[in-house]
């Protein structure tokens, strides 16, 4: 949003996703390679499911903009 940027979310902003920060993200897979079985499976997470939408209102507070900054996009 520097600079007022507008922020875009796709769609109606209904689509879901687990939002994990990166230091999280890094330790998951340095413990998947350190005590994990070859072959396996793992799946990480940080159980933070956001909507498109909840997360454009998260950020309009947090930088004080109004939804007159947020502008919806189409499908990628």
């Amino acid at each position: 949003m520097a600079g007022h940027d507008a922020v875009v979310h796709f769609a109606d902003g209904s689509h879901v996703r687990d939002w994990l920060h990166v230091a999280d993200h890094c330790r998951g897979i340095a413990l998947a390679l350190d005590q994990g079985r070859a072959g396996g499976v793992y799946h990480i997470g940080g159980g933070a499911e956001v909507s498109n939408k909840e997360l454009t209102s998260m950020l309009l507070e947090a930088t004080g903009q109004g939804w007159d900054m947020a502008a919806p996009g189409g499908n990628r």
